[in-house]
């Protein structure tokens, strides 16, 4: 009894201590599922096109799902009917939950890596740029 206890035990911290802050929190990194923020002074409903999702008639501000694994250069697309909007195109910064994360467990860091924790969204918000569309006469 004691003896599988204690085989128990140093199984359940091996596992713990391996484990990344990634599977722990994914809240905290919003790994699975990174989000950023739309903002404009739109007062018509427009299109939003993202590599995760496609929003279809939605009113600004608006949070939308972005493809975690291809978040450097990745393009968000605005639409409407009466507008130009200039594509939003994000960038990355290293995740400050990567370094707890290293000084934790190292082998949490590759954990990260394999779903790209390590990186997330510049920034959190965008305020869209746009024109009017130029009407043919």
């Amino acid at each position: 009894m004691i003896r599988r206890l204690l085989l128990f035990s140093i199984c359940t911290v091996i596992i713990l201590s391996m484990s990344s802050c990634a599977s722990l929190l994914p809240s905290a990194y919003g790994a699975y599922n990174p989000k950023v923020v739309i903002e404009g002074e739109v007062f018509e409903p427009v299109t939003i096109i993202t590599q995760a999702m496609i929003y279809r008639d939605v009113s600004l501000p608006i949070m939308v799902d972005i493809n975690p694994y291809k978040i450097n250069g990745q393009h968000i697309k605005i639409e409407s009917p009466n507008y130009v909007y200039q594509d939003i195109v994000l960038q990355t910064k290293i995740n400050s939950w990567t370094w707890a994360n290293a000084l934790n467990c190292f082998v949490g860091v590759f954990v990260d890596m394999g779903t790209n924790c390590v990186v997330k969204p510049k920034e959190s918000k965008y305020k869209v740029v746009y024109q009017p569309k130029q009407k043919i006469e």
